[in-house]
């Protein structure tokens, strides 16, 4: 293993050493009373979960870099036909009115400064050739991130480092569940000042838009969220150190857990079923069982799997443990 900023990951030889699910039917490798963990392909969960039962599709996909990863992942058209792929065959698992959410990050191109568009191209394709409807952008930052990509932000100074991932949210239908009273956020100080005084007074703002008499002045229990999730990606130590302590290896790109219970509160409602078809460090399924949702991960390295199973240690159930 080597370090590789604040988590550790295998080296090239020790990713040969990774078990690769065969195609067809998916194994499970863990049950605890809300979810189900699989391994096998992402493509063949479709066979094992009951049509139109998930409310939520929350992912993190290998991305479409330039430099290949362990865990796998296309580049160019490769990667749009491949995604779409994926995708189109899930589809058939969710509810018609439920959410699909995919968490992608910008590569550059090869030995050049300039960004890949390959996450508008996989949107678009996934639009044109599946249908499904772009409900809203929403963004990622990262406060923790690393100066990446290192050569033309650390080396040459002529890139910002990147910070900002995007999490596309999409739907077969344009008004799928979602309800942002979930996560409201705690109101400023200006903010529960404005409320006790009896809100805003009749103004008009330089943008043109006007406020009238009392703006302001319902404490709805929060303000509403905006579309930009700030949340640091510190290296979930606690997960890596039990991976080390195991002898597995921590998967090398974690989602936060805040971030995933965030889209979890969003956009379904307990009792409800979150899938993961890339279920890596199990991030989604871990989010999912503690806020009394039904879930289910593939993942198609078994190692990565049993790694998720430790965040599960007081949940397991008997036959699993």
């Amino acid at each position: 293993m080597e370090r590789d900023g604040n988590a550790w990951r295998l080296t090239d030889a020790g990713s040969a050493h990774l078990t690769r699910a065969f195609p067809g039917r998916p194994v499970t490798v863990f049950l605890t009373p809300n979810g189900c963990a699989l391994w096998g392909l992402a493509e063949e969960a479709a066979s094992v979960i009951d049509h139109g039962s998930v409310r939520l599709l929350l992912t993190s996909p290998p991305y479409a870099l330039t430099t290949k990863k362990r865990y796998g992942n296309e580049v160019g058209q490769d990667y749009v036909d491949w995604l779409c792929s994926i995708i189109e065959r899930l589809m058939p698992v969710m509810e018609s009115n439920g959410s699909l959410v995919i968490n992608l990050g910008d590569a550059f191109i090869r030995k050049s400064p300039t960004v890949s568009l390959y996450q508008e191209r996989a949107i678009i394709a996934l639009q044109d050739r599946l249908g499904l409807h772009l409900c809203q952008k929403l963004h990622w930052h990262n406060t923790s991130a690393l100066p990446v990509p290192s050569r033309w932000v650390g080396v040459e100074r002529v890139r910002l480092k990147s910070a900002v991932e995007t999490l596309w949210w999409l739907s077969p239908e344009d008004r799928p569940y979602a309800d942002n009273r979930n996560i409201l956020q705690p109101y400023s100080d200006r903010m529960l000042e404005l409320i006790a005084k009896g809100g805003a007074a009749r103004s008009k703002r330089p943008s043109g838009h006007a406020c009238r008499e009392g703006s302001f002045s319902v404490d709805n229990g929060g303000s509403i969220a905006p579309n930009l999730f700030t949340i640091a990606n510190s290296g979930d130590q606690s997960y890596t150190r039990s991976c080390r302590a195991a002898g597995l290896p921590p998967h090398p790109a974690r989602m936060p857990i805040e971030l995933a219970s965030r889209l979890i509160k969003f956009l379904s409602r307990p009792e409800e079923v979150v899938f993961d078809p890339f279920g890596g460090s199990g991030s989604t399924a871990r989010a999912a069982e503690s806020l009394g949702r039904k879930w289910i991960t593939t993942e198609a390295l078994r190692e990565y799997v049993e790694g998720a199973k430790l965040r599960f240690a007081d949940e397991l159930l008997p036959a699993a443990a």
